[in-house]
């Protein structure tokens, strides 16, 4: 039986992030954030931030919580789904205090050197969420 990891529900940056990606947080420096950095269109982004091992965790207990939610509970909790997809909004099931410094302490340093003409040192926000997509196949022809 699966149970609850509750090592997710709190930060801890050594478990969660990249080496690289946690040096330049903590080096700070817009340098430093740029270092990891590759702009794939002008204001498209990518980096790696999260360790596979995170990932994989994150995925088995977002498995764990959708199979709770929408299969022993009788009260809503929001599921961010569309057709063929599946998945929760990470913060109704406890993870909105570790996803809040997540984005105050961690991301909000990455949208400040990133996005400054939009506010990114400012952000105070976070709905973050795990969708699943499954695979739809193409129409023979």
């Amino acid at each position: 039986m699966q149970r609850v990891d509750w090592s997710l529900y709190s930060m801890n940056p050594g478990e969660f992030f990249t080496p690289a990606f946690l040096n330049a947080i903590h080096d700070g420096s817009e340098g430093a954030i740029c270092s990891i950095v590759t702009e794939l269109f002008p204001g498209i982004y990518e980096f790696e931030i999260f360790r596979r091992d995170f990932c994989q965790r994150l995925i088995e207990e977002s498995d764990l919580m959708e199979n709770w939610v929408f299969h022993t509970r009788s009260d809503p909790i929001r599921a961010a789904s569309a057709p063929r997809e599946s998945g929760l909004v990470l913060s109704d099931f406890g993870m909105k205090s570790m996803l809040n410094q997540m984005m105050r302490d961690y991301i909000r340093p990455v949208a400040a050197v990133l996005f400054p003409e939009f506010g990114g040192a400012s952000l105070d926000r976070q709905q973050s969420f795990a969708l699943m997509y499954g695979y739809i196949g193409y129409p023979e022809g």
